[in-house]
């Protein structure tokens, strides 16, 4: 069994019960269990699971704790952000809908913090594009990408990557506004827009 291997099949095991004895890894594999924890988005799950075992290396206890504490402070910031855009589409009458992550996180996380976010993604109606275009350059946005799934937008002091390797708060914090909610699945396209609004 490689190394990488058995990372990926221990660390579904960690996260639903705390191992009882350590695995007896190399300083190269917790290394790998380190990067495989980032890829997945779950090492600050795992600070909470597995952080004050006695058998964790200091190091890896150490990173653990400094993954989860830097992305609490970012999904704080996040959250403040998020509740700033729906106060000013709420004020100006302007529907809007919080997709993915930021619902996830406070609702089905105990701690929001334990769930990484690239970004905040939200539905918007076509009609109401413009209008909303206008409140988030007001809120300090700017556009960065556009194509016919989605606008992606960004605070001018928020484009540069602080630090890699970890969800660091100060990393750039996007915005993807999505005009639908729909895929196309083996030819077929399904579109779930009428859908979702009907039901927020």
């Amino acid at each position: 069994m490689t190394d990488i291997y058995e990372v990926c099949e221990t660390l579904p095991r960690w996260l639903t019960a705390a191992p009882e004895s350590q695995p007896g890894w190399s300083s190269h594999t917790w290394g790998l269990f380190c990067r495989a924890s980032v890829i997945h988005g779950i090492a600050p799950l795992l600070y909470t699971k597995i952080g004050q075992l006695p058998w964790i290396p200091d190091q890896v206890r150490e990173w653990l704790e400094r993954q989860y504490t830097l992305n609490v402070r970012r999904i704080a910031k996040m959250q403040e952000e998020l509740h700033a855009i729906l106060a000013s589409f709420s004020h100006h009458q302007v529907p809007i809908m919080p997709l993915k992550g930021s619902i996830l996180g406070p609702f089905f996380y105990s701690d929001p913090g334990l769930r990484p976010m690239a970004d905040l993604d939200f539905l918007l109606r076509p009609a109401d594009f413009e209008a909303g275009e206008a409140l988030f350059h007001r809120l300090g946005y700017e556009e960065s990408f556009r194509d016919a799934r989605h606008l992606r937008l960004i605070k001018p002091d928020n484009r540069e990557v602080v630090e890699t390797g970890c969800e660091h708060p100060d990393n750039p914090r996007l915005l993807e506004v999505h005009p639908w909610c729909g895929e196309d699945i083996e030819g077929a396209h399904i579109d779930l827009t009428d859908l979702m609004w009907a039901n927020a």
